[in-house]
């Protein structure tokens, strides 16, 4: 059976990148906008990936991403935000925008090998 991955990222064409990438890497993929579903989509995940890239998203995530018990992939243009998710112990692995293909697959792996 093939592992399920969220996706939360606000632009279109980065969703569609990051499903051909995880489904490269054995992932059935599930979409979405916004954080708010989060709550609802995530116990039928075994990944989720999260693009954080404001204030307003990052109180959501802060109040509803702190206790899953799932690996989280943090991904922001904003590194202060990637370091408040550090300080507060919600995901499991964090990368910066733009990251390359090479360096999301390791943080992918990484934040799976922490539970699986």
């Amino acid at each position: 059976m093939a592992r399920k991955a969220l996706v939360i990222e606000r632009d279109e064409l980065m969703v569609d990148a990051l499903a051909y990438l995880l489904s490269g890497m054995g992932f059935e993929i599930e979409r979405d906008f916004t954080i708010d579903s989060l709550a609802s989509k995530c116990p039928e995940c075994d990944l989720i990936f999260v693009e954080i890239d404001n204030p307003d998203q990052l109180n959501l995530f802060l109040e509803h991403g702190r206790d899953l018990n799932i690996p989280v992939l943090v991904s922001s243009g904003d590194y202060e935000i990637l370091d408040t998710c550090r300080q507060n112990d919600v995901g499991n692995e964090y990368i910066l925008k733009p990251f390359n293909i090479s360096d999301f697959e390791k943080k992918v792996k990484g934040a799976v090998a922490m539970y699986y």
